[in-house]
């Protein structure tokens, strides 16, 4: 899962990956790849970068043509981070 706030609203995204606690990096928000290269996370990390490029290239594309209103509490900018919860977890 994936915590985006636009405008100072928070949204969950879910991606339809998982990891595994032990392996996620909660400071940098990735998956752990030294010492896991029997593991899948370099790919999970690239995923995850994509998704958040394609959400930020799609928040940015229905602000500039103004399909997108601006909260009325909002900075007018937009953030990704990814999070996880519980064993398995889903990050992004």
């Amino acid at each position: 899962m994936a915590s985006v706030t636009f405008d100072g609203q928070r949204h969950k995204v879910y991606v339809g990956i998982s990891i595994l606690p032990k392996q996620w990096d909660k400071k940098d928000q990735k998956a752990l790849t030294r010492g896991y290269s029997h593991t899948s996370n370099g790919s999970i990390n690239n995923t995850l970068e994509n998704t958040k490029e394609r959400l930020l290239k799609c928040y940015d594309d229905h602000r500039a043509v103004g399909t997108l209103t601006r909260h009325a509490e909002g900075s007018g900018r937009a953030s990704a981070s990814r999070s996880r919860t519980g064993a398995g977890a889903s990050p992004f």
